[in-house]
């Protein structure tokens, strides 16, 4: 009787100590992925779309990128969001990038650089980069403007309050007012329009993608455009002046003339506006330009 007791003792001690472990595992488990997903939602993500939205991938790979992946029949977007991964999102504007490296990097270094990312973060970011550049087709400024623009993403801004720059201003170099005219980088939607505290005379379009690209300072309208309306790429939508920073519209002369272009992006899974630097997307845009033969004139 006694080694039966034992027995059946034994065996229920097994029974809960196999109980024990599947609890033990199950608790592990959940921690595990209850801080994969916190670690993904809280720091990764957040760390990686400010990382995107710096923008910091010279204009000449992008447009090198667009042709070679014409060319492949890869898909662009896809090939910005691995090469920006694959560099940390950061890769010097004066960095000599041979095109046979980039053609490599699009016909057979992508295929291994897919497996290493996890999916739907990837897919987050080719979002980003998807708003950003799909719809760009030219430059805001056709080929008559004579023009300067940096680097100015984030700098420091006191009208109205301490704030950062967030976007590219373009300069007339002569500083007339109303003497180049600024046509849309995207076909899209004429969202918002008149004046703006700070933007001054300004127009907001929202590309097919859904990026708002935002015109800031203008001197005045073109007559063709109105709000509500579908616009083309290419299309003059008004010309470069200094309004702003005036709450009476048609405040004047407080900055030399130039183009403030913002882009903003609506994406759901970033609760709040997120501006990215069109620097980059500038210089990729200036491959294309609007050759200009009269006011108004479409592309």
């Amino acid at each position: 009787m006694k080694k039966k007791r034992k027995k059946v003792i034994w065996r229920k001690r097994r029974n809960y100590d196999k109980i024990y472990l599947i609890l033990v595992l199950v608790v592990l488990m959940s921690i595990f992925l209850i801080r994969k997903c916190v670690y993904k939602d809280s720091r990764q993500l957040p760390a990686l779309v400010e990382k995107v939205a710096a923008f910091n991938i010279p204009g000449d790979i992008l447009y090198k990128l667009k042709n070679i992946s014409e060319i492949t029949e890869t898909d662009f977007i896809e090939a910005v969001t691995f090469y920006a991964l694959e560099n940390d999102f950061t890769i010097a504007e004066n960095i000599t990038i041979d095109q046979k490296e980039l053609y490599t990097f699009c016909t057979e270094d992508m295929n291994k650089i897919r497996k290493k990312y996890n999916k739907k973060e990837v897919q987050k970011l080719y979002r980003i980069y998807e708003q950003a550049l799909k719809d760009v087709n030219v430059f805001p400024v056709p080929d008559i403007g004579e023009y300067i623009y940096s680097n100015s993403w984030g700098a420091d801004r006191d009208y109205g309050g301490k704030r950062k720059h967030l976007g590219t201003d373009i300069i007339d170099v002569h500083n007339q007012r109303g003497s180049i005219p600024i046509v849309s980088m995207t076909d899209g939607i004429v969202e918002q329009m008149g004046w703006n505290e700070k933007g001054g005379w300004r127009i907001g379009i929202r590309s097919p993608s859904g990026a708002y690209f935002y015109y800031a300072h203008l001197d005045s309208y073109s007559s063709e455009v109105s709000e509500g309306m579908e616009i083309k790429s290419g299309q003059c939508i008004g010309y470069m002046g200094d309004s702003g920073y005036g709450k009476e519209p048609g405040t004047i002369g407080n900055f030399p003339v130039h183009l403030h272009l913002g882009i903003m992006l609506d994406v759901s899974f970033v609760k709040e506006e997120l501006w990215i630097n069109p620097y980059a997307i500038l210089k990729y845009a200036e491959y294309n330009k609007v050759n200009w033969n009269g006011p108004d004139e479409r592309f």
